[in-house]
């Protein structure tokens, strides 16, 4: 039996190996969310102090009427580039909320929930509990379970002929 080209049949699933080993190890790039029960003009100037006074972290750009904050995060001798995204919406249970979105560059996910959970205490501390349900006024997203406008419609009793279609109206007229 020759032994070379048992040896030359693992050197390829080395490399696989390797490759696989180099390309878990690659930096994430996630996104990670929460969603608040306040509104995005509640939120805004609380997330700004965040960064800004408490975290002391340097904005880069911000930018209100788009819903984002684009700023560097020092960790380890080392910066990031971070964003913040606000976006309006409607939590589950109907009141409006506001989604923020991290994204951090090159850093585990953990960093951006831990950023979130922070940040989301910090406008539960400065805005006080959140309100109560109430309806909808113009103007609200809708809630995310729900169509426009739509009532259920009432499903026909099997034993009621009262529920069967109708014929049509059109065409030629019955003698």
């Amino acid at each position: 039996m020759n032994r070379r080209g048992g040896a030359g049949a693992i050197a390829p699933l080395a490399a696989a190996a390797l490759t696989l080993i180099s390309l878990s190890a690659a930096p994430a790039h996630a996104r990670s969310s929460v969603v608040v029960p306040y509104a995005t003009t509640e939120v805004w100037p609380a997330a700004i102090r965040f960064l800004r006074v408490d975290r002391n972290y340097h904005v880069r750009e911000k930018d209100e009427p788009a819903g984002y904050v684009l700023f560097d995060l020092p960790e380890n001798k080392r910066t990031y580039r971070a964003a913040l995204e606000m976006v309006k919406t409607t939590d589950e249970d109907g009141r409006i909320a506001t989604q923020l979105t991290c994204t951090i560059t090159d850093l585990p996910r953990r960093y951006e929930t831990t950023f979130l959970d922070q940040l989301a205490l910090k406008v539960g501390e400065e805005r006080g509990p959140p309100p109560a349900h109430r309806p909808p006024i113009a103007g609200d997203p809708p809630p995310k379970d729900s169509k426009p406008d739509s009532k259920p419609e009432p499903k026909p009793d099997d034993g009621d002929l009262n529920q069967l279609p109708k014929p049509p109206t059109w065409g030629p007229p019955a003698r």
